[in-house]
């Protein structure tokens, strides 16, 4: 059986998909924006979005890793931690 493998690029376009459809901001999502603070992201806001980012990895974020979440950049490495250590992240060519 081949595990389906994801690309950094394509999770980070997805992980932006998702805060973008759930948040609806004004500006363009970035890595260095903090969730909360900056795309005003409440705490129902925050369960949404990592329903959204487990279910589109087939992933798992635990309490602890949630309240670790700060940046649009947190979440882009967690979502690619967590699917390197499953070994569906592919390699990209550099």
């Amino acid at each position: 059986m081949v595990a389906f493998t994801h690309t950094r690029a394509s999770v980070t376009a997805a992980v932006d998909s998702i805060l973008a459809e759930t948040l609806s901001p004004d500006v363009p999502v970035t890595p260095l924006m903090a969730i909360v603070a900056d795309l005003k992201a409440d705490s129902l806001h925050m369960v949404e979005i990592v329903m959204g980012v487990e279910l589109a990895f087939g992933i798992e974020i635990t309490n602890a890793e949630l309240e670790a979440i700060v940046t649009v950049a947190d979440l882009h490495a967690l979502a690619i931690a967590q699917l390197a250590d499953q070994g569906r992240l592919a390699e990209e060519a550099a």
